[in-house]
């Protein structure tokens, strides 16, 4: 009997590190990475009520990631921000128990086109939805 729950125990251990193993593979695939990023873009979009494209995108599990061709608006359809290439580090909260929290950003090639009417900058909204 005791046999019997070990071997039930070991199988499910290992199913479940199987599982965890083929979604980590299934996440460094750049076709995967690509369509998580253009829902996560498409969301942004929808909850900023503006429009926020990107190319590709490249990213580690861990605390990677490369943005290629990043687009954001403003709310009246004006380029905010265009960048050939970003990249972004964040820390390593997966192994702590902190937020995530940005190391470091990069931007090549970037354009940033800022704005002030009155007294509110084009880019606001984005600070009020952070």
């Amino acid at each position: 009997m005791l046999k019997n729950k070990l071997t039930l125990l070991r199988i499910i251990a290992a199913s479940v590190v199987g599982i965890l193993l083929f979604a980590y593979l299934l996440l460094l695939l750049p076709g995967v990475q690509n369509f998580l990023i253009q829902r996560v873009a498409s969301q942004l979009s929808d909850k900023l009520g503006t429009e926020v494209k990107v190319g590709r995108v490249g990213f580690s599990i861990f605390n990677r990631l490369d943005i290629e061709n990043l687009l954001i608006r403003d709310q009246h359809k004006d380029s905010l921000l265009y960048s050939k290439s970003s990249k972004l580090r964040i820390s390593d909260f997966i192994f702590s128990n902190n937020d995530p929290s940005i190391k470091y950003i990069g931007l090549e090639d970037t354009k940033i086109f800022t704005r002030r009417k009155d007294s509110t900058w084009n880019y606001q909204f984005i600070l009020d939805y952070f």
